[in-house]
Parts: C-alpha cells; structure tokens; sequence
C-alpha cells in the first residue's frame, strides 16, 4: 500500500523572515530527496514498521 501526501501545512516556527527562509529551503530540500528516494518517510500503519523500514528514515 502506498500513501500520497500532496498537501504541507506549516506553521512559522521563527520570527524572522531570514530564518523562515532557510526553514523553507531546508524543507524544499528534504521534499526533493524523499521524491528522488534519497530519504525514506517512515509511515506507521499500525503494523511493525521497523521490520519494513528502509535503512535511513526522517
């Protein structure tokens, strides 16, 4: 099974715009890695997922 997330909501973690900006590029970052399957989203369906997971997880 296979789950899609197309939606991101975030809230300002920081008071200054510079800070949210790199926040921002950080997460566009992390968002290109998981789409070219450098990084792995560990989903946890309520099953073992530790015996499923691939080797790097967020």
């Amino acid at each position: 099974m296979v789950e899609a997330i197309d939606t991101f909501r975030l809230r300002r973690s920081f008071a200054s715009d510079e800070d949210e900006k790199v926040r921002a590029t950080r997460i566009i970052d992390t968002v290109k890695q998981l789409l070219q399957g450098k990084r792995y989203v560990l989903i946890d369906a309520g099953k073992d997922s530790k015996a499923q997971s691939p080797p790097e997880t967020l």
